[in-house]
């Protein structure tokens, strides 16, 4: 979504524009470490499990 604004200092704008790159950045980082955690613990899990079963 674009929004135009009227009055704005370019330089503010270009620091805006890198803060909002740099967030949507991170977010995608910690969506996949995230996922990397989790698809970890789940074969930590299954790896009990399968420990367990054969004791």
């Amino acid at each position: 979504m674009d929004l135009f604004l009227r009055n704005i200092d370019p330089i503010a704008l270009k620091k805006i524009d890198k803060i909002r790159k740099e967030k949507r950045f991170l977010a995608k980082i910690s969506l996949k470490v995230g996922l990397d955690r989790r698809e970890v613990l789940r074969e930590i899990k299954d790896y009990d499990k399968g420990r367990k079963e054969k004791s």
